[in-house]
């Protein structure tokens, strides 16, 4: 029997490739949901390098009006597939940060109307067994993901793992799916130093110096000619009428840009005189990095811990007399010109929190602590390879450590910070973890071909909006020919597994 897969195609192009080698390889049917702006679209319409039995440009639908909602239909909506919309808009900073444009609640809930009826369009008319996605990065993808589990469509969503360059593909970001590979017995055991070694080899850290490499070192030229491109380039209306466009307007993105890199200047000069530079004399003290802001781990995941600067708050009066807490920003932001000062004082004037700089390494944070609390970073799973213990806001992957706890309630925390700066962790628990984490992910260096995509075609200004030319997208496919085989061949053995689940 033919099988049906819906892919979910975004201006990365990574399903593309993975169809284009897809159906050469699996007696199927592929349906597109393809999330691209009008110059991606031409080439769509044109080319004839995957062949889509139906495909549906999800932009040309998704407009706010001032209709009214059907309040009513939402409601069966939200029953009938058991899916809590405002939760899926509370995840699309768009609505309610207010960067370009204030949206009143009817212009949402329509937008969201027209959505939900489109998906299930496609769903009804392509009766897909399969979902194709990458982990969503807007409310609507999230919406298509939480439709196709409750119509029990198997999902096969690619997610990195928190170790660098390696994927996994599962039906849940936080968690291995029921159906997982187990290690097998003849696995060597690893010792401390071994476990650590390993933690280097896949140093998280690694994504954020690619990133940065590639952005600002690498294609500096390129980044500012796609920005100069985007203010001497006539705006489509195609563009204009997509909801997370509105208020974008060419003077105001100016503006900003201006405004960013003169507070980021101001910001910057903040961080360097009030924030810690050498740890050697604060001991013992408990450790709590910042996350990146606005991060899909916030919104979607740990969305009931999103505001930073009460989680902050919460550790700081739950810790033991003698313990302080160290709070790091994160690397990343300076990207988005750093957090307002006001924010880095309300940290600062706790009185048992220091803030520490930027510039210092979270292996050497981790090293000196005696306990790493996070929402749901990286940094609690560095912390398990150096045998530290570690709290978790939400659940994770590396969870299943042993000496990672999950705070249940947030009137525990002061409880089990005292049992955890008791606990004595054995680091050879986390073989465990290693071999089940290797077994159900593969190496892929998605943020290298993800950042050489984006340079090569123009993505990288602001707006995700280039021009494809087929034979240079061929090209493109062709010298990654191998990644994408290895993306393909692990799809399919995650195919095979549910089947013979299914058996």
């Amino acid at each position: 029997m033919k099988e049906k897969i819906l892919l979910y195609i975004d201006g990365w192009f990574l399903h593309f490739a993975i169809g284009t080698h897809l159906q050469k390889k699996l007696n199927c049917d592929l349906f597109g949901a393809i999330d691209i702006d009008v110059k991606a679209k031409q080439f769509f319409q044109s080319q004839d390098i995957l062949q889509f039995k139906k495909t549906w440009y999800l932009r040309d639908y998704f407009t706010t009006s001032d209709d009214s909602p059907d309040i009513e239909y939402l409601k069966k909506f939200e029953g009938k597939y058991k899916i809590k919309l405002w939760d899926i808009i509370y995840s699309d900073k768009t609505f309610y940060s207010d960067i370009h444009y204030k949206f009143t609640s009817d212009q949402i809930l329509s937008l969201l109307e027209k959505e939900c009826k489109l998906f299930e369009k496609i769903l009804d008319e392509s009766q897909p067994n399969y979902f194709f996605t990458m982990v969503s990065t807007n409310h609507y993808q999230r919406l298509l993901y939480e439709l196709c589990k409750s119509k029990n469509i198997h999902v096969l969503m690619l997610t990195p793992v928190k170790f660098a360059r390696r994927l996994m593909i599962s039906e849940n970001t936080t968690k291995l799916d029921k159906n997982i590979k187990l290690p097998k017995n003849n696995l060597n055991v690893r010792s401390a130093s071994e476990l650590q070694g390993y933690l280097k080899n896949f140093d998280p850290s690694y994504q954020i110096k690619e990133l940065e490499r590639k952005a600002y070192t690498n294609n500096s030229f390129k980044r500012y000619e796609s920005i100069f491109k985007f203010f001497i380039t006539p705006e489509s209306d195609y563009s204009k009428k997509y909801y997370s466009n509105y208020g974008f307007t060419k003077s105001r993105v100016l503006w900003e840009k201006i405004m960013r890199f003169l507070k980021r200047k101001y910001r910057k000069s903040f961080i360097d005189k009030n924030t810690l530079k050498n740890l050697d004399k604060y001991q013992p003290f408990v450790y709590y990095p910042l996350h990146y802001e606005p991060e899909r781990i916030l919104l979607v995941d740990a969305r009931f811990y999103d505001n930073q600067l009460s989680v902050i708050s919460n550790i700081a009066k739950s810790l033991p007399v003698g313990y302080s807490l160290f709070v790091k920003e994160h690397p990343m932001m300076k990207m988005v010109g750093w957090r307002p000062t006001s924010y880095y004082k309300s940290i600062i004037n706790l009185p048992n929190v220091n803030l520490v700089h930027p510039s210092i390494s979270s292996e050497e944070i981790i090293k000196k602590c005696s306990l790493v609390i996070t929402v749901a970073g990286t940094a609690g799973q560095e912390a398990a390879f150096y045998g530290k213990p570690v709290i978790l806001f939400t659940e994770q992957l590396y969870s299943k450590i042993p000496f990672v706890k999950k705070l249940n309630k947030i009137e525990d925390l002061p409880d089990l910070i005292t049992t955890c700066l008791n606990d004595k962790p054995e680091i050879s628990s986390l073989n465990e973890f290693v071999n089940l984490t290797n077994e159900n992910s593969f190496e892929f260096d998605l943020q290298h071909i993800a950042a050489e995509f984006a340079f090569e075609f123009g993505y990288k200004g602001p707006r995700m909006e280039a021009k494809i030319q087929p034979e240079k997208l061929k090209s493109f496919l062709e010298k990654y020919s191998k990644e994408f085989e290895i993306l393909v061949n692990e799809h399919i053995k995650k195919l095979e597994m549910i089947r013979n689940n299914l058996k």
